[in-house]
């Protein structure tokens, strides 16, 4: 027989929200932190996350600043505008009169 341990099903980049969070803080007074987070449907990690928060999500300042390097910054203006101009182009030429598709 092959035992299983389920985690809490949560999707990852989902946000958390304020009645997520409430509900959590009072499921917490009755249950474990484990038990608290998979009835709220947010992950363990996040719930330790919550336990020194002091304001709701919604309160938070929103981030001004990039988290991470943008791997498409050093050919987006050379290569992939210039592309996307001549696409544009095709396209309104397409529309004028030029090669239509059909459908």
């Amino acid at each position: 027989m092959v035992a299983f341990k389920w985690k809490a099903v949560t999707v990852p980049g989902k946000r958390i929200t304020d009645l997520q969070v409430s509900k959590y803080k009072e499921l917490r007074g009755k249950h474990g932190q484990e038990a608290a987070a998979a009835k709220t449907g947010i992950s363990v990690a996040s719930a330790r996350r919550l336990e020194s928060a002091v304001v709701l999500p919604s309160q938070r300042p929103p981030r001004h600043w990039r988290t991470r390097a943008d791997p498409l910054a050093e050919v987006w203006d050379a290569e992939v505008v210039p592309m996307s101009w001549f696409e544009l182009a095709a396209l309104r030429g397409a529309e004028a009169g030029g090669v239509r598709t059909v459908a």
